[in-house]
């Protein structure tokens, strides 16, 4: 029964009959052995809603005792599996009381970024905080004034007073200076004062 899954294990070996829960006919989650001479393995939960339903065993109908099977619970934890974040990439395949000691550093664990609380694989983390995150710390290139990348490239920009603006003198001024710039700007464009009395011309 290559590649059965116990909640979030998944099996990379065939897993023998042996440690096949009777009830739910998958790999045994908590193997529990029954005293009585029946000898059938269980997981710990199957076992449980068979206790509340009927209280016996129900091969030989013997009142139903169980007691953890440590034999079989090492023979499970023997087996290869698959990391359970194999399904974004993780390629690592080993024993099963292995995978604790894998999942803490295990490179395909999404984790938040503490800034901008984005999901990110664990090795992107550190890229993703110096070129990525919209919180950074970015410096705007006109002013120098420092703050989030998210808002010195948004609304910052829009409103810095250093930014060189191109008029169409063929100069760039910074924004501040615009307004003075505008009123002696000899390519600005003016309203003819004799519009009052019909001329329509806008470029004299």
């Amino acid at each position: 029964m290559s590649g059965s899954i116990i909640g979030e294990i998944q099996f990379a070996d065939e897993v023998p009959q042996e440690v096949i829960c009777s009830i739910c006919l998958k790999p045994a989650k908590d193997p529990q052995q029954r005293s009585c001479t029946c000898s059938r393995l269980y997981c710990s939960e199957c076992i449980q809603s068979l206790r509340q339903t009927c209280g016996m065993c129900p091969t030989c109908r013997k009142a139903l005792r169980t007691f953890p099977d440590e034999l079989s619970t090492q023979r499970l934890r023997s087996l290869r599996v698959k990391c359970s974040n194999s399904c974004t990439g993780c390629m690592w395949v080993n024993e099963w009381a292995a995978l604790g000691d894998h999942i803490k550093t295990c490179t395909h664990v999404s984790v938040s970024c503490a800034h901008c609380r984005e999901k990110v694989f664990r090795d992107s983390l550190s890229t993703h905080k110096l070129s990525t995150c919209a919180t950074r710390r970015h410096t705007c290139p006109h002013c120098k004034q420092e703050g989030t990348h998210e808002h010195i490239i948004g609304q910052h920009i829009e409103e810095c007073t250093d930014v060189m603006i191109w008029c169409g003198c063929e100069l760039t001024v910074k924004r501040r200076d615009m307004e003075s710039h505008s009123a002696k700007c000899p390519k600005v464009q003016i309203a003819c004062s004799y519009t009052k009395v019909g001329w329509a011309s806008e470029n004299t």
